[in-house]
């Protein structure tokens, strides 16, 4: 009896461990399952994230590749389009040196041409290497993948199929995004340049025909009427004719600079230049514009000398007192006052101040934009809207800025321009 019991005892233990055993396993599975499931959770995570960050389809084909290789350990190839064997364009690929045969390469074709996979374990060409995948989106092509599955020891499971699908629908996608956004932007492009080759076109007919018209009334006037004038009446109409070609002249430049500008070929030639010099040079060339106005000037006389380009700053500041003359009233008064700004760098504030109807606070940025005029488009009293953008390309090339904000006791525009005189200062120094 004491065998037999001690048996029961020890089979009875058995069936015990055994099913504990099984649970266990289980238990261990489902846990693994979790864990698997939860670093794949995490990895889609990262993976749209990333995704999302991409700028353009070259960063979203290198997330993709990267990605793939991580989780596969093949070499994965990104096709941008494969339009025959001898123009497949590969634009990421991991390994770099890593390469499509020619076999691949016809595969590649014949995907791209009927949008489905072939190759490695599908129904066409699955004796060869690769896999091709093209990635479509609303039956639009936006690239391939090409994974080696013959570097892997073993075939993809379902998961891993499961999950390679899941990372290919959202690299399709996030192309599909790249893609939106590329052609938003180009369609953005050509809308902004067909609006200023229409404002340019439009600024052009107006603001050469007007002073031509001033000049040709002028000049027949004096042609045809002149035993009639007086020496005074003949006077008053050259200076008119001597006016508008300057304004002509002015405009002229002003179109030169602006294509300059948006060209990219505007140099800086600097050289030593007192800022008396380029105030005088900037008000003898305005001339006759500014006869309505009165000019008030402070700064003190030991401003050092500006290393910059003279001809630039002249025009900038030719363009900003054209412009406040403009807009001031007769009898008016441009305050031009300079001073020194201490600091790591030091600076020249230059500030140009007119008695005009001054700039309501959310213009003031939009007063810089190329063709804004601050008045009824390039037709108004007020000039072609250049000026000032022009301005902020030439001050902008010599580190400075230029901002628009109130005149003194709330009245009229005062355009601030600051020229950084890292230069003038070395020279200042050594003259000491």
């Amino acid at each position: 009896m004491v065998e037999r019991g001690q048996l029961l005892t020890v089979v009875l233990f058995f069936l015990v461990a055994l099913v504990v055993g099984q649970l266990a396993g289980r238990g261990r599975q489902r846990l693994m399952a979790l864990r698997a499931s939860r670093d794949q959770t995490q990895l889609l995570l990262r993976y749209a994230e990333q995704l999302s960050m991409a700028a353009d389809s070259g960063s979203v084909a290198k997330v993709g590749v990267d990605t793939l290789v991580g989780c596969f350990a093949v070499p994965t190839a990104f096709i941008e389009s494969a339009e025959s064997a001898s123009e497949v364009r590969v634009m990421h690929a991991l390994p770099a040196s890593e390469y499509l045969d020619i076999t691949a390469r016809q595969a590649a074709v014949w995907s791209w041409q009927h949008q489905k996979p072939s190759g490695r374990d599908t129904q066409t060409l699955s004796q060869q290497a690769w896999r091709l995948i093209p990635l479509t989106v609303q039956g639009q092509r936006v690239g391939m993948l090409a994974l080696k599955l013959s570097a892997s020891p073993t075939t993809l499971g379902h998961e891993q199929e499961a999950l390679m699908g899941t990372l290919l629908r959202q690299l399709s996608m996030a192309l599909e995004r790249t893609r939106l956004v590329a052609e938003l932007n180009v369609t953005r492009v050509s809308e902004e340049n067909e609006r200023l080759r229409s404002a340019l076109l439009s600024s052009v007919s107006h603001d050469l025909r007007t002073p031509l018209a001033s000049i040709i009334g002028a000049t027949s006037s004096l042609i045809e009427l002149r035993p009639q004038l007086s020496d005074g009446d003949q006077r008053e109409l050259l200076d008119g004719i001597l006016s508008e070609s300057e304004r002509l002249n002015r405009y002229i430049q002003n179109l030169l600079d602006m294509t300059r500008l948006g060209h990219g070929t505007l140099k800086i030639e600097r050289d030593w230049v007192t800022f008396d010099d380029l105030i005088n040079s900037a008000v003898k060339r305005l001339g006759h514009s500014l006869k309505h106005v009165t000019m008030r000037r402070t700064w003190p006389a030991s401003l050092p000398l500006l290393y910059v380009h003279p001809a630039l700053v002249e025009q900038a500041l030719v363009n900003v007192l054209d412009n406040a003359q403009r807009f001031s009233p007769p009898g008016g008064e441009l305050y031009i006052k300079a001073h020194l700004r201490e600091g790591e760098t030091a600076t020249l504030v230059i500030t140009i101040e007119d008695q005009g109807p001054g700039i309501s606070s959310e213009l003031r940025e939009q007063v810089f934009d190329m063709f804004y005029s601050g008045g009824d488009g390039d037709r108004s009293a007020h000039g072609s809207g250049l000026g000032l953008a022009i301005c902020r390309g030439m001050i902008g090339a010599h580190g400075g800025t230029i901002s628009a904000d109130t005149g003194e006791n709330g009245r009229g525009t005062a355009i601030i321009i600051t020229l950084p005189l890292e230069g003038s200062d070395a020279r200042r120094a050594d003259e000491e």
